[in-house]
């Protein structure tokens, strides 16, 4: 309940009095409570204590047994499952792609439904973080079978994530409306559940699609909700989500200062927590477009540059080579011939939802 609410480390207090009262021959139990364990440090961003707690969970948990276990085989795939989802938010792509394969064949032979769910959201997942969330069919299937499985066993945080996660997909492919319903049916359900984790990412993410929209009273809205649900869950990642958001609203609206406080506290928190760049676009976007607006265009050209970053997610292809062609142009000393180019750029970008 209190890892639900936010309240990560009572959370990991509750858990650590929990472990001292199990004795070590009861290894299951033991290893089901480290578990639980390492997703308080995991939603903390403390990705090296949970790698070392999930290690501590594997310890407990032994070898299979000679016996048919089937307490052992459940537990050893729920922990699998919950580390393949610490290597996504940690963007170990490589980590979580070889876990999808090393627990494959037990989820297939005898996984319970709800495994089965996860797995499949969580190997959609592992192909967004591959593919820097450009959005395949097959990933939104895999979604959308995780979904229709967990909706079997009913309404939980593993069925509310499922809804999410396919709310987040098609929000990548460009299906804002199937989006926003998919996001919406989390949120209330997440609401009602008092999961504050989900609830600040389904808010984070409906502001994005109301910002690929170009609503700003919709954006407004959702960042401030979100900015309240990061904070107490103390999600610090979706803290400059919220503030990349209400950046690109308030460039919308001509608060040029605004915008740029917001944008540059966004792109250095990221910066220094070490956040996943894929999203770096939320914040560098209005910053270039703020940039160019003041004639500071080599500014503007250390921006686009940032765009380029080898695990961002891909901007559109006409865009790609306006920008391309002005960080060229700047390198060979055409400034003028930059600057045109940035706003070629700029006028594809506005539309779409990134200035």
């Amino acid at each position: 309940m209190l890892e639900l609410t936010g309240q990560h480390e009572q959370a990991w207090t509750s858990y650590q009095s929990a472990l001292s009262l199990v004795p070590a021959s009861e290894g299951i139990r033991r290893s089901r409570l480290l578990r639980k364990s390492a997703k308080t440090r995991e939603t903390l961003r403390l990705f090296d204590g949970a790698d070392q707690v999930y290690r501590q969970a594997e310890t407990a948990l032994g070898p299979e047994p000679a016996s048919n276990n089937a307490e052992w085989r459940q537990e050893w795939v729920s922990l699998q499952l919950d580390r393949l989802y610490s290597t996504y938010w940690s963007a170990r792509v490589p980590e979580m792609l070889e876990l999808v394969e090393l627990v494959r064949p037990a989820v297939e032979r005898y996984g319970s439904p709800i495994q089965r769910g996860k797995f499949y959201s969580n190997t959609a997942l592992a192909m967004m973080g591959r593919d820097r969330y450009v959005i395949s069919d097959e990933i939104l299937a895999l979604n959308r079978q995780a979904l229709s499985i967990l909706k079997e066993v009913g309404v939980g945080s593993d069925y509310i994530f499922a809804e999410f996660s396919l709310g987040f997909s098609l929000l990548w492919h460009g299906d804002l409306d199937e989006a926003e319903k998919q996001l919406l049916n989390s949120l209330q359900a997440s609401e009602r559940m008092g999961d504050v984790t989900i609830k600040t990412r389904v808010l984070t993410y409906l502001a994005i699609t109301y910002r690929k929209r170009g609503d700003v009273p919709k954006v407004l809205e959702y960042a401030a909700r979100s900015l309240e649900a990061a904070a107490i869950g103390q999600m610090i990642a979706y803290t400059l989500y919220a503030q990349a958001n209400q950046a690109w609203a308030a460039r919308r609206e001509g608060k040029l200062d605004k915008a740029r406080q917001l944008a540059v506290s966004a792109w250095e928190t990221m910066q220094k927590t070490r956040t996943p760049l894929m999203f770096a676009w939320m914040p560098v976007w209005p910053l270039l477009a703020i940039c160019l607006a003041e004639e500071r265009v080599a500014e503007a050209v250390d921006y686009a540059r940032i765009l380029f970053g080898p695990m961002a997610q891909p901007q559109p292809e006409a865009i790609v080579a306006h920008l391309q062609a002005a960080i060229q142009a700047w390198d060979q000393g055409q400034p003028e011939e930059a600057s045109t180019e940035l706003a070629q750029a700029a006028t594809l970008a506005e539309p779409l939802g990134y200035i």
